[in-house]
């Protein structure tokens, strides 16, 4: 029994042995893999923090932050911000070209903008495009309007030539006014143009005739003989010869002098007026200043070549205001 008894005590010492030995050999294990763990444990978080997004990142450091030490918590923020990559000067061989410094790409992160700001920058463009159309209507309204008054002031005119009481100069007037007015289309402004043109050309024949009608009139001077009633010395008999006169008649020659220069100065206000003459009192009236002209120039030379300028006739002038009113009268119809 002895000996059962020490056997089974040397069994049971043994036991023990073994499993003290398996234990320590378990901790020395779990004490070398243990910075295997750690390096691990840092190489997981290096690339959680070079390659999470931000958002993450930070809700991550404030998780982090709420049970680490105060202490702890500045070297932490500090590790969390990536450290500028070291530049490398890259050595180019011998013979080739310098090697480009090739700067790192910074790819941003585009965060995507919550609903309250599209819903401010839609209103906001909703804004902007309610005041374009309201510029856009009020614009076309102001054009409306002045397209309107300038149609008005255009029939204004195209009265004022219809209107036999204005004259040539008013007719030239008015079509020059026209030819500039901006509601006209190219075609009815280049007929605006040519009437103006015909009235510009009309009025300078007619005041061309009436300047050599004045000038004419001008060199036939009237003249006047004194009073043959003397002056007394009675002042009071003076008065009343004073308001009688007698005088020498004129003559022959006179008479005449005087009746053609009146008459010419009637010709000159009437055809201005466009109160044309007869025909057969203009060419007698023309006949008498062309005779007079010859007269007074008669023995030089050059009353060979000094002929009257004034038309045998009105006819053409007559034409061309007849069509600046009938011209005016069709627009007049269009509008």
């Amino acid at each position: 029994m002895t000996s059962n008894w020490k056997e089974e005590a040397l069994n049971e010492v043994e036991a023990v042995e073994a499993q003290v030995e398996n234990e320590s050999t378990a901790g020395a294990r779990k004490r070398r893999n243990w910075p295997t763990m750690l390096l691990l444990i840092a190489i997981a978080a290096a690339v959680f923090f070079i390659y999470a997004p931000e958002p993450l990142k930070e809700r991550v450091l404030t998780s982090v932050k709420q049970w680490l030490p105060d202490g702890q918590k500045e070297v932490t923020k500090a590790a969390s911000k990536p450290k500028p990559a070291p530049a490398s000067n890259p050595v180019s061989a011998p013979g080739q070209a310098p090697a480009v410094e090739q700067k790192p790409v910074v790819i941003e992160r585009i965060v995507p903008a919550s609903s309250e700001e599209i819903n401010r920058v839609l209103n906001a463009m909703n804004l902007l495009q309610g005041e374009l159309s309201s510029l856009r209507h009020q614009q076309m309204e102001l054009e409306k309007q002045q397209h309107a008054v300038q149609v008005m002031q255009l029939r204004t005119r195209l009265n004022w030539i219809v209107n036999s009481a204005n004259h040539l100069p008013q007719l030239q007037l008015a079509w020059e006014e026209i030819s500039l007015m901006p509601v006209l289309s190219a075609d009815e402004r280049d007929q605006a143009q040519n009437m103006l043109a015909v009235a510009q050309k009309s009025l300078h024949q007619l005041q061309s005739w009436q300047q050599v009608l004045r000038k004419s009139s001008e060199s036939l001077t009237k003249r006047e003989h004194d009073n043959l009633i003397p002056v007394l010395e009675n002042r009071w008999l003076n008065w009343i010869t004073s308001q009688f006169s007698v005088r020498q008649s004129l003559s022959r020659e006179e008479a005449d002098d005087a009746a053609l220069r009146d008459a010419l100065i009637h010709t000159s206000r009437n055809i201005e007026m466009e109160i044309w003459p007869e025909s057969r009192a203009w060419l007698e009236l023309r006949a008498k200043l062309q005779l007079r002209l010859l007269n007074d120039n008669k023995g030089s030379e050059a009353s060979v070549n000094n002929t009257i300028e004034l038309p045998e006739s009105f006819d053409t002038i007559r034409a061309d205001i007849e069509s600046l009113r009938s011209a005016a009268a069709v627009w007049l119809e269009r509008l």
